[in-house]
């Protein structure tokens, strides 16, 4: 499985997941109903949305740095490197 690819966009109150800024029809739209809180709750869902692919790419290169540098069995990292992983492969459709 794969996701719409980034960037995403809040705009108004809702997410484009355009790979352009919405000036014309978004691909994808997501809007949020009352029944998750106020407007500044319901915003900041949102942005956190919205930097779902950044955030998982910046995981990814992370983990990839980790595993270069060959400290994924470090007692420092492991349980924090071990999380990454899990993390990516829910995010990439995988299994919890």
């Amino acid at each position: 499985m794969s996701h719409t690819p980034g960037p995403w966009f809040v705009y108004r109150i809702g997410i484009s997941t355009s790979p352009t800024p919405p000036t014309g029809s978004p691909i994808h739209t997501f809007t949020m109903s009352g029944q998750f809180g106020g407007v500044a709750e319901q915003n900041a869902n949102l942005k956190l949305i919205a930097s779902a692919p950044e955030l998982l790419r910046s995981l990814e290169l992370l983990v990839e740095r980790i595993d270069t540098m060959g400290m994924h069995e470090d007692e420092a990292f492991h349980p924090y490197y071990k999380r990454a992983k899990h993390v990516i492969r829910i995010a990439r459709g995988g299994g919890a």
